[in-house]
């Protein structure tokens, strides 16, 4: 969580989740959002007088990260950004 010091800014909350073998990104991205949501992350943003807050979910496997936002006012944020391998590590 960032927590901006100006109430009048935007605080941000991260989650991040390791997606398995097994699992769909966006299926991960989900479920983080969710957690978010559920477990009430923004309430120590609020407690603190900041209305407006950035909800970012972050999955991973390897060097591939996916992330997902859910806001009002960031709505529709979707972005793949893919890993690159190092090509002397090959």
């Amino acid at each position: 969580m960032l927590k901006p010091n100006d109430p009048a800014k935007t605080g941000i909350i991260i989650e991040f989740k390791r997606v398995y073998d097994n699992e769909k990104p966006e299926q991960v991205l989900s479920q983080a959002l969710k957690q978010i949501e559920e477990k009430s992350y923004t309430a120590e943003l609020e407690d603190a007088g900041i209305k407006k807050s950035l909800k970012i979910a972050i999955a991973f496997r390897g060097k591939e990260l996916w992330m997902d936002s859910s806001n009002a006012w960031q709505a529709g944020l979707r972005m793949r950004l893919r890993g690159y391998k190092d090509e002397q590590k090959e």
